[in-house]
C-alpha cells in the first residue's frame, strides 16, 4: 500500500494509544492495591469520615504519560512538518528547519506563527486557518493547552508527578455497639450525625465510641501540579480524550499534502 504523506502522524495517535492502553491496566493494578485508609472520627457532634491515600502512585505511570503525550504533540508536529516539505519549495533540513505546531493561548499569538509559516514556507492560508481553529483558545480544543504544559514539563524539566485521588462513593459507618452499620454517602468529605440511636436505647444518644470503618473507594489517578481543570480528573480519561481530539485533527490536513 502506498505511504501517504500524514501516515505518520496517524502511527504516533496509535501509539499513544497503545500507551495509554498500558496506562490503564497499571492505573487498575495500582488501585487494587488498597492505597488508601478509611478514618471516621467524632468532632463537635457530627462524625467526620475522610479517605486517605497512603501509597502514592509508583513513578512508573509518570513515564508512560509523558510517552503517550509525547507522541500526540509529535502528531501535531509531523502535519506541520509535511506542509511545509510540501509547499517551502525546497528540501527541509532537520536541525535548521524548527518546525513545530503553535498551541496558543490568544489569537495573536497564533497570528505570529502563522505569518512565519506562510513567508518561511509558502504554506496556504486556507492550511493555516484550519490550524487556527484547532487553537486552544477554540471551543472543543481546550484540552491542548494541558497538552502542551505536560509535554514541555515531560521534556524540558521534571519527571511528571501523579496523585491518588478517591472518588465519592458508598461507606458502612459501624459506631460498636451498635446492631447495625449505617450506609453514607461520598469518601473524602462524608458526614453523620452522632446523635444516633444505640442498641437497647429508645432515643437517640450521642456516641462517643472507636467507629469500624466498611466500605470501598474508588481511587483514581491524576496529574499533580497543574492548575488546570482538566488536570484534575483522571488523567487516563483526559489523555483518552486528548488522543480523540489528535487524532480527529489529523485528517483536516490530508487535502493539503
Amino acid at each position: 500500500m502506498p505511504v501517504l504523506p500524514l501516515d505518520g502522524a496517524r502511527l504516533k495517535v496509535v501509539r499513544a494509544q497503545e500507551h495509554l492502553d498500558v496506562l490503564k491496566s497499571e492505573i487498575r493494578y495500582y488501585a487494587h492495591t488498597h492505597p488508601y485508609e478509611i478514618v471516621a472520627e467524632p468532632r463537635d457532634k457530627i462524625w467526620h469520615i475522610e479517605v486517605t491515600i497512603t501509597s502514592p502512585p509508583p513513578p512508573r505511570l509518570s513515564l508512560i504519560i509523558g510517552d503517550c503525550v509525547g507522541n500526540l504533540r509529535a502528531a501535531l508536529d509531523h502535519i506541520t512538518w509535511q506542509l511545509a516539505a510540501r509547499y517551502a519549495g525546497r528540501r527541509l533540513v532537520v536541525g535548521k528547519d524548527t518546525i513545530y505546531v503553535p498551541l496558543c493561548d490568544e489569537p495573536s499569538r497564533y497570528g505570529k506563527s502563522a505569518k512565519r509559516f506562510a513567508e518561511a514556507y509558502t504554506i496556504p492560508t486556507d492550511a493555516l486557518t484550519h490550524m487556527e481553529a484547532v487553537q486552544p483558545y477554540q471551543a472543543g480544543y481546550e484540552l491542548l493547552r494541558l497538552l502542551r504544559a505536560v509535554t514541555n514539563q515531560d521534556k524540558h524539566r521534571l519527571l511528571l508527578l501523579t496523585t491518588g485521588r478517591a472518588l465519592d462513593g458508598d461507606l458502612e459507618i459501624w459506631p460498636e455497639g451498635y446492631p447495625s452499620p449505617f450506609r453514607v454517602q461520598g469518601t473524602s468529605a462524608a458526614f453523620l450525625e452522632t446523635t444516633i440511636p444505640m442498641s437497647g436505647d429508645t432515643e437517640p444518644a450521642l456516641v462517643h465510641r472507636d467507629v469500624k470503618v466498611k466500605g470501598q473507594a474508588t481511587i483514581y489517578v491524576a496529574l499533580k501540579d497543574f492548575a488546570m481543570p482538566y488536570a484534575w480528573g483522571p488523567v487516563d480519561g483526559v489523555l483518552e480524550q486528548a488522543v480523540k481530539c489528535v487524532a480527529d485533527i489529523v485528517p483536516r490536513f490530508d487535502s493539503f499534502v
